[in-house]
């Protein structure tokens, strides 16, 4: 089960009860993006891919920046796919006014189902 989350990323509640989606959305994120400790490291702590993402947060804006997060963020997608999360998870990474992005796009059979952009 998937919690919903804000824009923000936090649990979105009403009525005192936290919402759910059935999207995937909460599960994609969380391999993007937790930051937990795992055996004294950070990363992912589900068994898919642990997250390297958050490796970039103090990194030089250079193109092979780009290029490593861009392999990181595909490594991630993919076994997301290989999971059965989605059909198709597109991911790119770029620096936009200074600041590194990665877009992530999801798609459900034919349909795009997930498409944010993250600073890193």
């Amino acid at each position: 089960m998937d919690f919903l989350l804000s824009d923000n990323l936090d649990l979105k509640a009403e009525d005192g009860i936290i919402g759910t989606q059935i999207d995937g959305e909460t599960t994609m994120l969380q391999a993007f993006f937790t930051d937990a400790r795992v055996k004294k490291q950070r990363g992912y702590w589900l068994d898919i891919q642990m997250s390297e993402i958050w490796q970039y947060d103090q990194k030089r804006l250079t193109n092979e920046t780009v290029n490593n997060i861009n392999e990181t963020a595909k490594e991630i997608a993919d076994a997301l796919v290989l999971d059965g999360l989605y059909k198709r998870i597109e991911t790119s990474a770029s620096i936009i006014d200074n600041i590194l992005t990665l877009n992530i796009k999801a798609y459900d059979n034919k349909n795009l189902v997930f498409d944010r952009k993250f600073a890193i």
